[in-house]
């Protein structure tokens, strides 16, 4: 029988019978070369001393676990300046010396280890039919990654930093930009290892980073002529901190522009031409609005209408463009909303309200006497009122009892009604509002904006400012950069003045980043991928462990 797809096709073996009886297939080989080369001194031997058995595992059949029993001799050496009198028949397209697996399934156990890592990898290898544990697997990864050969010449380099604990403890990845792979993972992000490796892998020409200090001064020492590129995203992002900054600082004038938004009833716009409006008559009953809030709502509840209102103007926006020949995915690519849920608006046939939660009764109803009682006593005291019957076994919480004496209108517990204003954005998210010009915003947002900018004059140009940086940017317009520069110091900003002292600091990586296309983008992809694998070993894995599965993967294992 000649070796076929199912066995090892090796020159020189030869299967002499098989056995079928069960679980393990036991294939009994033999070798029947007419000669073998010592593996120290190189010279051929036709001189067999003895034979020997060697029991390897192979891939299964068919989810059959199988098992080579092999026929092996041993040889003379006749080179009489060699140090080895006796050496064993080296068979290396089967298998390594010791080993008791044959090569294709120690290929095939690494891709499992490499992909799964070791409980899972082990899982889905018993899956299969390849019995191995869990360390097994982990061991292989271990031998495979550390006989890799890293010294690889780059041209492109990308650098960014990584977390093993958020906070605490950082690592940094290197991304060869030209290949899209991961050239090494190194333990730390500190400048002497990134330089010594660097100094170690010469012919690096373009570094690119993000603004770390730490990895700017590594270039410098370990590639002094690579070209140093600030990552263009890092750039924008660190001008939306600083107009987060600017806005933090000015807190107070954000709260006060809140209050200065009605959400219930936007003013309608009025024409240039329009004159004032008339005077209302002095004993002219004033008429509430539609959506006053009731006496003694909560701030809770002053949000949750805001939000219902909000959710209003989108679904009469969503029926209104509906009915003006719009498609639903064109409707809800320009609202901002799910196909799915312009689908449910359309087929609800009015507002679908959202369902309010049930109110059960009867923790209250046993001392339900004794509360009427001591409030017709002159008892209005809620705190009082809920030690009392917790005396009694209430078991219950305070809010239970403040919420059923609400609902049964104690004097005392309602609140004055206060007009409904817009919860305060955040500087965060109103950072984005000013910074986001295609972005269509909801009535009371630009209510919102324009009493910002009209009581802080300090918002305008740092909005102008952030603006014209994102164009120059994305326009790649470096000869602009001094200019704006020079703008950013006449505005008198103290946090953009910063962010521009800090883009002078760097300016050669700046002016390099608007005019150079590399970018450190798919190093930041790279660093998503060692996060999942990293989670994927719960955190509890070696560096060794995670640096050989984020490596790539070896061609031959």
């Amino acid at each position: 029988m000649e070796p076929s797809t199912l066995l090892p096709s090796i020159e020189g073996l030869h299967v002499d019978y098989l056995e079928a009886i069960g679980d393990p297939v036991v294939v009994h080989m033999s070798a029947h070369a007419p000669c073998a080369r010592c593996p120290v001194c190189g010279s051929a031997s036709e001189r067999i001393h003895s034979h020997y058995y060697r029991t390897l595992a192979d891939l299964p059949w068919a989810h059959c676990s199988v098992r080579i029993r092999l026929r092996a001799r041993k040889f003379f050496c006749d080179n009489p300046v060699c140090k080895r009198d006796i050496f064993t028949e080296p068979l290396p397209e089967l298998t390594a010396r010791y080993a008791r697996k044959t090569k294709r399934l120690q290929a095939e156990l690494y891709l499992i280890g490499y992909s799964l890592g070791g409980r899972a990898g082990a899982t889905e290898a018993d899956g299969l039919g390849r019995e191995v544990g869990p360390d097994t697997l982990l061991r292989r990864v271990r031998t495979v990654s550390a006989s890799q050969d890293t010294a690889t010449t780059v041209k492109a380099l990308g650098v960014d930093d990584w977390a093993f604990r958020k906070g605490q403890h950082y690592g940094t990845i290197l991304v060869d930009l030209e290949r899209h792979r991961v050239l090494d993972v190194l333990p730390d992000r500190e400048a002497a290892t990134l330089a010594a490796w660097l100094a170690a892998h010469p012919g690096v020409e373009l570094v690119s980073r993000d603004r770390a200090c730490a990895y700017a001064e590594a270039a410098r020492q370990g590639a002094p002529d690579a070209v140093q590129v600030a990552d263009r995203f890092h750039l924008l992002h660190n001008l939306v901190e600083a107009v987060q900054n600017l806005l933090g600082r000015l807190h107070q004038a954000l709260s006060q522009a809140a209050k200065q938004v009605n959400p219930a009833a936007p003013a309608a716009p009025v024409a240039d031409n329009a004159g004032p409006p008339p005077e209302a008559a002095p004993d002219a009953p004033c008429a509430a609005p539609a959506n006053a809030p009731a006496p003694g709502q909560t701030r809770a509840q002053r949000e949750s209408a805001w939000r219902r209102e909000k959710r209003l103007a989108v679904y009469t926006e969503v029926v209104e463009r509906h009915a003006g020949g719009e498609t639903q995915r064109s409707i809800a690519k320009t609202v901002g909303l799910s196909r799915m849920t312009v689908r449910h608006y359309l087929r609800a046939g009015s507002f679908p309200e959202r369902a309010s939660r049930p109110v059960d009764p009867r923790p209250m109803a046993a001392f339900a006497a004794h509360l009427h009682q001591r409030i017709e006593q002159g008892c209005h005291n809620v705190a009082q009122l809920y030690r009392e019957i917790r005396e009694q076994g209430f078991t219950g919480t305070y809010q239970n009892v403040y919420r059923y004496l609400r609902r049964a209108q104690v004097p005392g517990l309602a609140r004055a009604p206060t007009p409904p204003t817009m919860p305060t954005p955040s500087p965060r998210a109103t950072a984005w509002l000013l910074l986001l010009e295609n972005k269509p915003r909801a009535a009371e947002e630009e209510a919102f904006l324009k009493a910002l900018c009209a009581s802080c004059p300090d918002v305008v140009p740092a909005r102008d400012l952030a603006l014209e940086f994102f164009r120059i940017v994305h326009e790649r317009r470096r000869g602009d950069l001094d200019a704006w520069m020079s703008r950013v110091a006449q505005a008198g900003l103290p946090e953009l003045q910063s962010f521009a002292n800090g883009l002078n600091r760097d300016k050669a990586a700046v002016l390099a980043a608007l005019s150079e296309p590399w970018s450190n983008g798919q190093t930041e992809g790279q660093v998503n991928r060692l996060k999942l694998v990293k989670r994927s070993m719960y955190g509890r894995a070696n560096f060794d462990l995670l640096r050989a599965r984020v490596m790539p993967m070896a061609q031959a294992a």
